[in-house]
């Protein structure tokens, strides 16, 4: 599992300094590929958090699921994945039982695109199969994925398309 440390992204932010509990922020800035001060503001005001204390899941399920989200200048679709596209379906003596994927599952299973994942009390970024987490959480491949967010980017700040 190849990580990217999403605390890059904090250089130079005149909120990151004494920031905790930003993992919401971090994701989105990651995921949308806006500054951290515009996420922060966005998390501030749509998400309700407050500074260094972190987000209400119920608030990132109300916001996420609304389908067309605006930070800053830039705009995305964010489609929740359901079923069997955060589920492994596994047969055990002719029973069939869905279970959570994994972390490491589902980057396996998602090697193409951008998507922001909720585990346990935490958010991350799955990016063309790379995680953008906080650095040390990599050795933790095992945590269940909650729910997960598809993140189309609209207009032009979709990346081209190459043939060759």
């Amino acid at each position: 599992m190849i990580l990217q440390s999403s605390s890059k992204i904090k250089k130079g932010s005149k909120f990151a300094k004494g920031e905790g509990n930003d993992c919401v922020v971090l994701a989105i800035a990651n995921a949308m590929g806006v500054d951290y001060d515009t996420a922060h503001t966005y998390a501030r005001r749509q998400l309700n958090r407050r500074d260094g204390r972190g987000v209400r899941t119920v608030n990132i399920h109300s916001e996420f699921g609304k389908g067309n989200i605006k930070v800053g200048d830039k705009e995305a679709t964010f489609t929740q994945m359901l079923g069997l596209k955060i589920k492994n379906r596994y047969v055990v003596k002719g029973e069939t039982i869905d279970r959570q994927k994994t972390l490491k599952s589902f980057i396996q299973s998602h090697s193409k695109g951008t998507y922001i994942v909720l585990v346990a009390n935490h958010a991350l970024v799955v990016k063309d199969g790379i995680l953008i987490d906080h650095p040390g959480l990599e050795f933790k491949p095992t945590r269940k994925v909650k729910a997960a967010y598809d993140v189309s980017l609209k207009g032009s700040y979709q990346k081209q398309l190459t043939l060759f």
